[in-house]
């Protein structure tokens, strides 16, 4: 059952991703937030890493652990593409952020089961 939502997760944040959609714009902050776009106007590797690290982590953008994910979906996909050192490191910080948050719920987890 956790091995299929885990699976289920991993589908729709790949094909969902909001950061890879073209021109896509932050609602709640109006900024730009397409890594996509972001690439194409050759904005700079700091720059890049800088502005999604700080998107992720803005409370008006969503939850962290929801934003994560749409991160990590996003530069899965433009990586297929666009194998740049920006993108390599986004999701590096995502799968960082994501392995420490699954650790907490699996002790979560095994401390429920243990009750």
């Amino acid at each position: 059952m956790e091995q299929n939502k885990y699976a289920k997760d991993e589908i729709y944040y790949y094909f969902n991703a909001k950061y890879s959609r073209p021109d896509y714009v932050e609602v709640a902050t109006g900024e730009n937030a397409s890594l996509f776009t972001d690439y194409l106007d050759e904005m700079g590797i700091v720059d890049t890493i800088e502005k999604y690290f700080r998107l992720v982590n803005d409370v008006r953008t969503g939850q962290l652990i929801t934003n994560i994910k749409h991160l990590r979906g996003s530069t899965m996909r433009i990586l297929r593409s666009y194998d740049r050192p920006q993108f390599r490191i986004l999701k590096s910080y995502s799968l960082f952020v994501l392995a420490d948050s699954i650790l907490e719920l699996l002790k979560e987890q095994s401390t429920f089961r243990q009750s």
